[in-house]
């Protein structure tokens, strides 16, 4: 028996280990050919196995070759049939026999024994026997005993520490959350269908949002939530939040949970629990933007990477937060770059795939791994580069304007196009790399962007004028309710105005601001033991003239790749929206002219010592927090790269997770390398906001002037491929979990009407392929315009946040957000949000 307990432990360990180690071969192979959802699905097989621990029973199965050889059955039975021993001496050995295992040295020497010793008298044999009775074990009792205290130990300290947190919350708890934040979760609640109410605790223990309680579900938030009153980071944390509860997940850590204590001798299941939380997080992500849009990724990016390096207090707990911990950031934001749905042509190789392992493990055979697919690789660009003639320049265009219509399906497109070249004869392809920030530029940039004036390390506690403000916009805010559920909770609202009146009341007028150097800062974050990130960082505010702080932020990683400065000098509560900004015109509200905006944004960018040109000069209108803040706009300035007169094209689509090849990244770890832009937005005070990123030089030229292909050229790839990449999905094709959350698919689109006003020839930086670290700027030619969707039913909004309306039309601007991208040396698609060229 005991060797049966051994083998069935060997063999449930080795299964669970090749089940584990085979889904994570799929993840790898198909990599981001997966969608984010199919990627948490795969453990799914891991856990169900778990679940149901046994298998049946089959010859071809491996485990035989762990199990107790019949040569030693039959050796010990044909022992007790000639022996002449007294029955209770065949019953001593008989019972120590169930608790040896049938390998053992001791067993082979009683065998033999036995054999020996036929002729003489039968007394001799309980001699040889008598001592080993003392050091008889009782193996099963123990292993029992041993695995019965690891799983009470295990549950206690899950237990005990879900316990202390609950404790911690409810001591820590403050006032009820403001009606406006219960009315907001209910609309979230609206949006994902789900039907039972979700409380509100504020508290002061857990740092980041969570949500908790399967039967009672609980949204747990930070205290300072409510205070500072952020609709937009709200929206984003309710929705992701709601979005676990609705998906379940609550009740899949609590399985998680219970597994871990079952199997707490197991690393294997340890690192699975690890990677299906983290594949969680990602999915719950790629819902959230399934139902909010795409169009919010920025933003939600952004609201989980304040959240990111906070201490999370419950993670082995039955609770579910917003913060995966710095470990698990990096993955999250690539997976919400990975496809929305897996297509039907991978879907079905990993499901059989799946099956394939499943008949292995669960019937306790384990069949070969199969061969890895055949992988046809794209070939070299480098190869497919041909230098134009020399002696007549290339025509890239023979008509400024493109006219056409093309429709297939519901989709329609309307080409109305100014085509867009630059003023070369010659386009080149050269090599680049990322060259980061050195302390003498960053010294440069702190003297520009600061303006000269004495730089502080960033304060922890608000001024009296700085909480005064946030009074202003929570009467904003509170006078902003107007339905009569939200008239109800105008009395909650009036309580947090009061409370952050006392806090005016004991608020200092001003706060001691320290010295900061200026200087670059090591830091360096582990993540699961590996180094995640490994550079240097300088973060300061100064006192420019306004009654907010100037606040600079530049950091370098150790590879050079994450590299950025970032600026800002603008109110909290109303900003500029580079995102939906508005096409160049003429601006309305301003004194300062679009000349000597210009001029100061040139002037600031030789500053700083930087070499990009200005590429690209729009409107940013004002995205204010307050319903009854005046419209402002405020001009907005993009340079980019320029290669012998070639600018490179400014795409909000960057193309950072280019060099993320399916069979060679591991996400997890993975570095994204932004487009190498800069950004600046001037109004009546100046500089309001900058980011500058991914800095990099020229090492080589690969062609001075290559041959690419022509407008008309382009325009018939375009025709090719629009239609493919732009096709609906239907419910058939779409996830399900997807479909269930909002994701609107072909069924429920009655039209998509495309117009394209703009096809513009421009540089684009690429990874170099077989080249880790390589990079080419190469000419490519982008289509833009606007989208405009027809349904055939209502649907909300939520292009409008919390305010959004049931609509039947939406148009989408696309004048900055390439509908596609066409490399012009081979014609082939270049997908700008990541992932590979197409």
């Amino acid at each position: 028996m005991t060797n049966d307990i051994f083998a069935y432990l060997l063999e449930n360990t080795l299964t669970i280990a090749i089940l584990f180690g085979g889904v994570m071969l799929i993840k790898k192979l198909y990599h981001r050919r997966l969608s984010a959802v199919m990627h948490y699905a795969l453990w799914g097989i891991v856990v169900l196995k778990l679940l149901i621990p046994v298998g049946i029973a089959s010859e071809a199965s491996p485990w035989n070759l762990f199990s107790s050889p019949q040569t030693a059955v039959t050796e010990v039975a044909e022992a007790e049939t000639d022996s002449t021993t007294a029955p209770e001496q065949n019953t001593v050995w008989n019972d120590y026999r169930r608790f040896v295992p049938a390998d053992s040295a001791y067993q082979a020497g009683g065998a033999a024994a036995a054999d020996t010793n036929k002729q003489t008298a039968p007394s001799q044999t309980i001699p040889q026997q008598a001592p080993v009775v003392p050091i008889v074990i009782d193996w099963p009792s123990l292993i029992l005993i041993l695995w019965a205290g690891g799983f009470c130990f295990t549950g206690a300290w899950l237990i005990v520490g879900k316990m202390h947190i609950q404790r911690q919350i409810e001591r820590t708890k403050t006032a009820n959350p403001p009606a406006w934040m219960s009315n907001m979760v209910d609309g979230c609640r609206a949006v994902l269908r789900i039907d039972r109410p979700i409380g509100i605790v504020l508290q002061k223990t857990l740092p980041v949002p969570a949500i908790m309680g399967i039967f009672k579900p609980k949204l747990v938030l930070p205290a300072h939530l409510a205070e500072e009153g952020d609709k937009k980071q709200l929206r984003h944390i309710f929705f992701h939040e709601l979005m676990h509860y609705k998906r379940r997940d609550l009740i899949v850590i609590g399985l998680l949970n219970a597994l871990s204590a079952v199997y707490w001798f197991n690393p294997i299941v340890w690192l699975l629990v690890k990677f299906v939380r983290k594949d969680m997080e990602t999915a719950c992500d790629s819902n959230v933007l399934s139902a909010m849009g795409e169009h919010r990724r920025q933003d939600y990016i952004f609201t989980l990477v304040k959240f990111t390096g906070k201490s999370n207090h419950c993670r082995v707990q039955a609770a579910l937060s917003l913060n995966d911990g710095k470990s698990g950031m990096k993955k999250r934001i690539a997976g919400m770059f990975l496809h929305s749905k897996t297509k039907s042509s991978v879907k079905i190789p990993v499901i059989l795939l799946v099956l394939v392992m499943a008949f292995a493990c669960f019937t306790t055979a384990c069949q070969p791994t199969p061969e890895k697919p055949v992988v046809v690789a794209k070939g070299d660009l480098e190869e497919k580069i041909t230098e134009a003639p020399a002696n007549s320049p290339q025509t890239v265009t023979t008509s400024e304007k493109i006219v056409k219509s093309m429709s297939k399906g519901k989709l329609n497109i309307e080409v109305n196009a100014t085509v867009n070249v630059p003023k070369a004869d010659k386009f080149p392809v050269v090599k680049t790399e990322p060259i980061g920030f050195t302390q003498e530029q960053a010294d440069k940039i702190i003297s520009v962007l600061m303006q000269g004036k004495p730089i502080y390390d960033p304060p922890e506690q608000q001024t009296k004028a700085e909480l005064q403000r946030q009074l202003v916009y929570y009467k904003a805010m509170a006078e902003s309710f107007t339905n009569a559920a939200a008239a109800a909770g105008v009395k909650k609202m009036d309580n947090a105005i009061a409370d952050l009146e006392k806090r005016i009341a004991e608020a200092p007028e001003k706060v001691d601001l320290k010295p900061a150097t200026g200087k670059f800062e090591e830091r360096v974050e582990k993540w699961d033991g590996k180094i995640g990130y490994e550079g240097r960082e300088i973060q300061a505010v100064a006192e420019l003239g306004q009654e907010y702080r100037a606040q600079l932020f530049i950091n370098c990683s150790k590879s050079k790749k994450m590299s950025s400065v970032w600026f800002t000098h603008q109110d909290t509560f109303n900003f500029y929206q580079t995102y939906n900004s508005l096409p160049d015109g003429t601006i309305a509200g301003l004194k300062i002219s679009r000349n000597d905006a210009k001029a100061l944004a040139e002037k600031t960018v030789s500053d700083m010592g930087c070499d990009l040109k200005l590429s690209t000069v729009r409107l940013a209108p004002q995205n204010s927090r307050m319903d009854n803040a005046p419209n402002k706009q405020a001009y907005a300035f993009f340079f980019t790269r320029e290669v012998n007169g070639v600018p490179t094209t400014y795409d909000v689509n960057d193309g950072s997770m280019l060099d993320a090849p399916e069979d060679k990244k591991d996400l997890q770890y993975y570095e994204p390398y932004p487009a190498e832009q800069l950004y600046m937005i001037i109004d009546d005070t100046g500089i309001v906001e900058l980011q500058w990123v991914s800095p990099s030089k020229l090492t080589e030229t690969v062609s001075e002037n290559a041959a690419i292909l022509n407008a008309d050229e382009a325009m018939g790839r375009f025709e090719q491929q629009f239609f493919i990449k732009h096709a609906p999905k239907t419910k058939d094709q779409a996830n399900p979990e997807d479909v269930k959350n909002g994701m609107i698919t072909d069924e429920d689109i009655k039209r998509s009407d495309y117009t394209i006003d703009r096809i513009t020839l421009g540089m684009m930086r690429i990874p170099v392929k077989d080249k880790q670290g390589e990079y080419m700027l190469v000419p490519v030619w982008d289509f833009y315009g606007s989208e405009k969707i027809t349904y055939n039913k209502p649907v909300q909004d939520i292009t409008k946040g919390d305010k959004g309306k049931m609509i039947t039309e939406q148009t989408i601007d696309h004048s900055v957000m390439s509908l596609l991208t066409i490399n012009a040396i081979d014609g082939s698609v270049i997908n700008r949000v990541g992932g590979g060229l197409g």
